[in-house]
């Protein structure tokens, strides 16, 4: 009679312990602080980020390509942007808030 209370117990306790664990649902992570739409500044439209891709309307053009950023540390780092417009290359950038600045052939300012 003991032992079936212990195999009793011991199947109890590896099903709770199964159930927690199947219970529990993976967050997805969080997307990075620059993904999102950016209104820029001056003549300058706006500038949308994904993890991978980006929309840039310099005012009179869109241009598309691809995205990356490599930061240096909190608060700047580069940028390269794909494609074959005067846009594309990389670029430093800084940020402060909500607030980020690109630096292609000028300063550029957005904020989200």
């Amino acid at each position: 009679m003991k032992n079936t209370i212990k195999v009793f117990g011991i199947i109890a306790l590896v099903a709770i312990i199964g159930f927690s664990m199947s219970a529990c649902k993976d967050e997805p992570e969080p997307d990075p602080w620059y993904v999102g739409a950016w209104t820029g500044s001056g003549n300058v439209a706006s500038i949308t980020l994904t993890k991978t891709t980006y929309s840039f309307n310099n005012g009179e053009e869109v241009f598309n390509g691809s995205f990356s950023i490599s930061e240096t540390n909190d608060t700047s780092g580069t940028m390269t942007l794909g494609g074959s417009h005067g846009y594309a290359g990389t670029k430093t950038y800084t940020r402060s808030g909500n607030s980020l600045t690109i630096n292609f052939t000028s300063a550029l300012t957005f904020t989200k």
